[in-house]
């Protein structure tokens, strides 16, 4: 499982790197054992708000990201995440989660359309503010 989730992640980077976004937005990287920042993240409408470093709090956890909901590259990568969830679990990961930078309207329809319910949490980041660090 271990090296499924190294090589989704390889691809991840090999993917978003090529990218203007990536190279000129993203000034800071979650490691393991940092804290998640305090940004405000977004679960299925702007009401729902969720503070990312709250909700990772005293818990184990998976968070990636991806560059857009419904792009043809970030879709490939949902389904290796989703058929690793039972592992991840197993593992003792509280948390799994993915960070879209989209409106949440947008990111809960990709995750009704990836069938994402009750395995991963979709988040919104509609300002990129995780990609910032603040």
């Amino acid at each position: 499982m271990a090296a499924a989730v190294r090589r989704s992640y390889i691809n991840i980077l090999n993917s978003t790197n090529r990218t203007d976004f990536v190279k000129t937005h993203i000034r800071w990287y979650l490691k393991r054992g940092i804290p998640v920042p305090s940004v405000d993240l977004y679960v299925d409408t702007p009401n729902n708000k969720v503070n990312a470093h709250e909700l990772f709090k005293g818990k184990r956890g998976v968070l990636f990201s991806v560059l857009g909901a419904f792009t043809p590259g970030c879709k490939t990568h949902m389904p290796e995440y989703l058929d690793n969830y039972d592992k991840f679990k197993a593992e003792g990961f509280d948390v799994i989660a993915c960070v879209a930078v989209n409106d949440p309207y947008v990111v809960s329809a990709w995750a009704e359309s990836l069938n994402t319910r009750n395995k991963i949490l979709m988040l919104a980041d509609p300002k990129g503010r995780v990609y910032q660090g603040n």
